[in-house]
């Protein structure tokens, strides 16, 4: 595995992630022939970076190797958005250079994740994964996250899937009675 750097990012991070934003949302969307060309994918994402790079209330996680960023992980505290309000930790996004898939950066990008959101104290983490990222969707699931009913609409049709994830086992009914 190569040396990987683990680094919060600042503003100045900004353009590098919106690179790796657009070449990862192409990539994972281009399984899916009706997506191709959906608007959006050739935004500037580069502001909206900038913008939450510079905001107290996100962390960015960035991941390089040899001086070169691959990937980041972006994170932030929130509630659910449904009748519970749950406080929840939540991965808004784990991004990896596609030309880099498979060598390990997503995991250790996962990694810093999990260390922020247990020094965070949540009893549980929240995502949104597109529908058809089986890759995504596998990564997550071996992790131990589980989609628990809930979706909101994606481009084209397709779906976005809200996958959570506790640090707190649920407790075995009693057999006391």
């Amino acid at each position: 595995m190569p040396d990987i750097r683990i680094v919060q990012a600042g503003p100045e991070f900004a353009e590098d992630i919106a690179r790796i934003h657009v070449a990862a949302r192409d990539a994972y969307y281009s399984v899916s022939p009706r997506l191709l060309g959906v608007p959006g994918q050739e935004w500037d994402y580069e502001p909206v970076w900038r913008d939450r790079l510079s905001s107290p209330e996100h962390t960015v996680m960035t991941a390089s190797v040899a001086g070169h960023l691959l990937g980041f992980a972006a994170m932030t505290a929130t509630s659910l958005p449904d009748a519970t309000g749950a406080d929840v930790f939540e991965l808004g996004g784990l991004y990896v250079d596609p030309h880099a898939w498979g060598r390990g950066i997503g995991s250790r990008l996962y990694e810093a994740f999990e260390a922020k959101w247990l020094a965070a104290e949540f009893a549980t983490a929240v995502l949104d994964v597109w529908s058809e990222n089986d890759r995504a969707i596998r990564f997550y699931t071996s992790r131990g996250w589980n989609p628990d009913g809930h979706t909101r609409p994606a481009p084209e049709g397709t779906t976005f899937i809200r996958m959570l994830l506790s640090q707190i086992e649920p407790l075995e009914p009693s057999r006391d009675g």
